[in-house]
């Protein structure tokens, strides 16, 4: 929830710079501000599968509740891709994703429960630790360092060849449109084997030697990125 109201308020505020009367200036850092409040939301969404698995799922489908929601996430970056496409007019872009941010948001709001009424597991409905005694025992835990390097260095990659793909395209002849069709193809083909892990992960409960096969089809593939 906080996510969300965070982004239907940054894209609000994106959407009103352009009504701003003080010129370029004025309207370039309500335009910043917005970007700022909604970009704080983003780690309250990259946070939210795995509570969400938990919460509302048994242990033998967390794994798919949890890369489904975090595939959602992933489908709103392709969409902001693609949007320039149905959208070419900046003023028309900003208004669209404000009122569909918005509309979300309440969305959410009005009709999301915060606990079902019936725990899915023994541990969804165990009491959780206060946030600094948790953040000190996995701080202390070796595991969860390679863990975090794991998760953190391909969302970088990502991210930032989500936002310099028309950079990187642009030298070989290809235009706007064809950067936002590109980003598009690497969110499908991020979908497609998020959706095939981690069905296979629920199956076989072995998320180890997954996550090994992962690296190893990755690690080569940064070889085809153009210099």
């Amino acid at each position: 929830l906080a996510e969300a109201v965070l982004t239907a308020l940054g894209c609000a505020v994106r959407a009103l710079s352009l009504a701003s009367e003080r010129g370029a200036t004025g309207s370039y850092r309500l335009l910043l501000l917005g970007q700022t409040v909604a970009s704080c939301g983003q780690p309250f969404l990259l946070n939210a599968p795995p509570v969400l698995a938990a919460a509302w799922f048994p242990p033998s489908e967390r794994a798919t509740a949890d890369a489904a929601a975090s595939v959602a996430a992933t489908v709103g970056s392709a969409l902001g891709m693609l949007a320039p496409l149905l959208f070419p007019a900046v003023p028309a872009l900003l208004r669209a994703e404000a009122i569909g941010a918005v509309s979300v948001a309440a969305l959410l709001v009005l009709l999301f429960p915060a606990a079902p009424r019936v725990p899915p597991s023994v541990a969804a409905s165990s009491s959780r630790l206060p946030l600094r005694a948790s953040l000190a025992h996995v701080l202390r835990a070796r595991g969860w360092w390679p863990l975090l390097a794991a998760f953190a260095l391909p969302l970088g990659a990502f991210n930032a060849l989500a936002t310099l793909v028309d950079g990187v395209v642009s030298p070989y002849g290809f235009g706007p449109e064809a950067a936002s069709a590109f980003g598009g193809i690497v969110v499908g083909a991020g979908l497609a084997g998020s959706a095939i892990v981690a069905t296979l992960a629920d199956r076989w409960r072995a998320h180890r030697p997954l996550l090994r096969a992962c690296f190893g089809v990755a690690l080569p593939a940064g070889g085809f990125l153009p210099p």
